[in-house]
């Protein structure tokens, strides 16, 4: 907390001049979709059961043209989150320009109760992938060994959220601070999962409060 109080104190600086005026919100819908959409193959064609999450993941990928020819495969698995983005292990046997990642989405989260891909708007949806597209931006601006230390500092709970909420800034950065706020809102504030997961989410991100103070002053992306 002293960590994001002190951020919030340097960010207040930094934005000194720039005003406060409320922006209106950016709402991504499937009737406006269509205008971020640009076609690639994500592996849908190889499992058909992908295929209901190409177009959240094509409107989040317009948003980082720096990913446009980067490997990523969306794969099923069992986590403890709704999504997760990893390199794949063989990333430590090639060189950086060939690396290949995984967006993971959650395919046994009923047990817990925590909050379902499917369950979110199609403006949640594309908020939670950005931030995964975000950690995608931070592993490749990293060494093989960096990667290792995030992964490892990652186990503990300081670092987690100083991490966390560095990748919510790269996503809010590109332009997707509604989307990131539209997902947060509604795990904390109206979904039905459990008090755990709330929890987690207000110890590791950035509150809602905090992405609307990022999105009113970021004001050259909103």
């Amino acid at each position: 907390m002293i960590n994001r109080i002190i951020l919030f104190l340097l960010l207040n600086f930094s934005f000194v001049g720039y005003g406060q005026s409320y922006l209106s919100v950016f709402n991504i819908t499937h009737e406006n979709s269509s205008q971020f959409f640009e076609r690639r193959s994500i592996g849908s064609k190889t499992n058909p059961e992908l295929e209901v999450y190409e177009n959240p993941y094509e409107i989040a990928l317009s948003f980082y043209p720096e990913l446009k020819d980067v490997s990523i495969k969306m794969v099923f698995k069992s986590i403890k989150t709704t999504m997760a983005a990893r390199p794949r292990g063989t990333f430590l046997f090639k060189q950086k320009q060939k690396r290949e990642y995984r967006l993971i989405f959650n395919n046994h989260n009923f047990k817990n109760r925590k909050v379902r891909f499917e369950e979110l708007s199609l403006n949640a949806q594309v908020g939670i992938i950005g931030h995964e597209l975000g950690h995608i931006v931070d592993f490749e601006k990293k060494s093989k060994g960096q990667i290792l230390t995030t992964g490892v500092k990652y186990l503990f709970k300081k670092h987690k959220k100083r991490l966390e909420s560095e990748i919510d800034y790269i996503a809010i950065e590109h332009g997707l601070g509604w989307q990131v706020y539209d997902f947060c809102d509604f795990v904390i504030n109206r979904s039905e999962c459990c008090q755990e997961y709330k929890e987690y989410k207000r110890e590791n991100y950035f509150s809602p409060d905090e992405i609307l103070f990022l999105i009113r002053n970021l004001k050259y992306f909103y």
